[in-house]
């Protein structure tokens, strides 16, 4: 039985550091097209980046991930808005967003 437990605590960590390697990936794709001024590729990165900001962070058992991915979702309507207006001054935000996810959210 307390293999089981062990083996299932692994489980939610793995998954966990997949759902964290998939939001660093669609938050590093945002910021790339944006510097390249893509706003309007960068706007749909950052909406998977966002959706899946929102889904790990309600299930999350970790206070400090879901304490990490809400100060990332905090940023969500300033990016939204900034990207489909074309505007540079996103650029601040989603790297903010990149340094928040890289030092918190690594399992």
């Amino acid at each position: 039985r307390a293999n089981l437990s062990a083996a299932a605590r692994e489980l939610d960590s793995c998954q966990l550091g997949q759902q964290l390697s998939r939001i660093r990936d669609a938050a590093s794709l945002t910021y790339l097209e944006a510097t390249r001024k893509n706003y309007g590729v960068a706007g749909q990165y950052s909406s998977q980046l966002f959706g899946q900001v929102q889904r790990v962070a309600n299930s999350a058992r970790s206070d400090s991930v879901r304490s990490s991915l809400n100060k990332v979702d905090s940023k969500r309507d300033a990016v939204t808005a900034a990207l489909a207006h074309g505007d540079a001054a996103v650029i601040p935000d989603l790297q903010m967003i990149l340094i928040e996810l890289e030092g918190q959210t690594k399992p």
